[in-house]
């Protein structure tokens, strides 16, 4: 949709995680051929190194461990590899309750919008969910000329 002159990208429009705090912009075509396209996801990408590179830039400093690179560095006899160790480096997948009712959520994908619905029942497995693209946005877009 960028490449045929739609200067849409949730990011900017839903102001969600940290993208309102970095400098960024959108890009954008008019032509809507290949041609086109191919020179907005080229764009995009260096537009996402500049946003990586700010993103790195606001890390916090300090010291860190890395426990599989001790483990390694080490070799077999490390205390790395004991078994009260086994887990530290896995984390659980979290679980949540998701709420009676339907809900939807979208975000920016590499390739446009992607809209999760889901229908919950008061449990940690969804009764149905569905993944749709680029379907809500056509509808928006549509709305507004």
């Amino acid at each position: 949709m960028r490449a045929s002159g739609v200067k849409w990208d949730l990011r900017k429009v839903d102001r969600y995680e940290c993208y309102d705090e970095l400098d960024w912009d959108i890009h954008w075509a008019t032509e809507g051929d290949c041609l086109a396209r191919y020179y907005v996801r080229v764009a995009e990408m260096r537009e996402s190194v500049k946003i990586l590179r700010q993103a790195l830039a606001g890390l916090p400093g300090g010291p860190y461990e890395n426990l599989e690179a001790l483990r390694i560095a080490e070799g077999p006899k490390s205390k790395w590899n004991d078994f009260e160790y086994q887990f530290a480096g896995k984390k659980i997948a979290p679980t949540f309750k998701i709420p009676e009712g339907e809900h939807y959520v979208r975000l920016e994908s590499g390739k446009g919008e992607l809209g999760v619905f889901i229908q919950g029942n008061n449990n940690i497995f969804p009764c149905a969910s569905r993944f749709a693209r680029q379907i809500l946005i056509i509808c928006k877009c549509c709305r507004t000329f």
